[in-house]
């Protein structure tokens, strides 16, 4: 949801800013999660983040060129 409603500025500090944070906390704090989800926890909101900035992307440039 992030991806289709903040703009693209916006999602591109929030992706670093939360990275950052999940970076700092995940690997350093005592948090019993086995490192390969640590791992798939820090890569998933940007993944997904900008996956969706992309399909939005997309899908504007489609209606504007259909309609």
């Amino acid at each position: 949801m992030v991806g289709l409603l903040l703009p693209s500025l916006m999602l591109t500090w929030l992706m670093i800013g939360l990275t950052a944070l999940g970076t700092a906390i995940l690997p350093f704090g005592y948090v019993v999660i086995p490192i390969p989800a640590k791992l798939l926890l820090l890569a998933a909101f940007p993944l997904m983040a900008s996956l969706a900035a992309v399909i939005r992307g997309d899908l504007l440039q489609y209606y504007s060129t259909a309609g």
